[in-house]
């Protein structure tokens, strides 16, 4: 049985329940949790912490990036792709965490699943997934194919109350930008 509070979900392996939040990640991929109480804490594998949102997982990896200890970071975000394989929405939440990151070919290979997951051109989840991978392609400096993907982008959702087709003139501009043009 899980408990939950602060939106983390704790179980030890020793099947004890405990409820808590967490305070410091470290290197091995074990993270300290203060228990409910306010008082003792408990230090558990990762794994033992379970969030209810991708918010809050991505959150949890953030604090592994900051304190730098990036290979934790990817092994908990490899860990949440794998729970969230068939969640659109969840898959663009990481793609853009991996963005800005840096880890483009990572967050090309989610985007690229996102797209087969929703393949309707006209949906507002496959035009974002078409904008962060323009984004990907322009930092990659595949310019042509960030252009291309833009302008798939425009083609289907245009006007300034459209957030992505102004996500999609935004990468226009720095890709043109990028070319001096």
């Amino acid at each position: 049985q899980l408990h939950k509070m602060d939106g983390l979900w704790i179980q030890l392996k020793t099947y004890a329940d405990v409820k808590g939040r967490v305070t410091a990640v470290f290197r091995d991929g074990n993270v300290e949790v203060l228990l409910g109480g306010g008082v003792d804490t408990v230090i558990v594998p990762s794994e033992c912490v379970k969030t209810d949102d991708t918010e809050s997982s991505l959150a949890l990896a953030a604090m592994y990036l900051e304190e730098g200890f990036s290979a934790a970071a990817m092994i908990f975000i490899v860990r949440l792709l794998a729970e969230h394989a068939f969640d659109v929405v969840a898959m663009l939440k990481i793609a853009d965490f991996l963005i800005n990151l840096n880890e483009l070919q990572e967050a090309e290979k989610v985007l690229r699943a996102a797209l087969r997951l929703d393949p309707s051109v006209a949906s507002e989840n496959h035009l974002k997934a078409l904008c962060s991978l323009a984004e990907v392609k322009r930092r990659l400096e595949s310019y042509d194919e960030a252009i291309c993907l833009c302008e798939k982008v425009l083609q289907h959702e245009f006007g300034p109350e459209y957030s992505s087709s102004a996500t999609a003139l935004m990468c226009l501009c720095k890709v043109y930008h990028s070319l001096g043009e």
